[in-house]
């Protein structure tokens, strides 16, 4: 292979790096932009967790436990 056809190939090698790197870029730019949204469904259903959230913090008899374990307990 001569000198001037390993240039090519490794300048072409290199610019289709840079190239998928710059798309890998505008890719992830517009998944974090245009990304997924919750539904109205969910939002309603969410709506639900907020009502029991409030009811445990108005009528918990007790110390109330830190929010920390509260939010792992609504988790699981």
């Amino acid at each position: 292979m001569s000198r001037t056809t390993r240039i090519l190939l490794l300048a072409s090698i290199v610019t289709l790096m840079v190239l998928c790197a710059f798309l890998a870029g505008v890719g992830a730019t517009w998944l974090l932009l245009h990304g997924s949204t919750a539904s109205a469904d969910e939002a309603s259903e969410f709506g639900v967790f907020w009502q029991a959230w409030h009811l445990i913090e108005d009528n918990f008899f007790g110390d109330l436990p830190d929010m920390q374990h509260v939010t792992w307990g609504a988790i699981r």
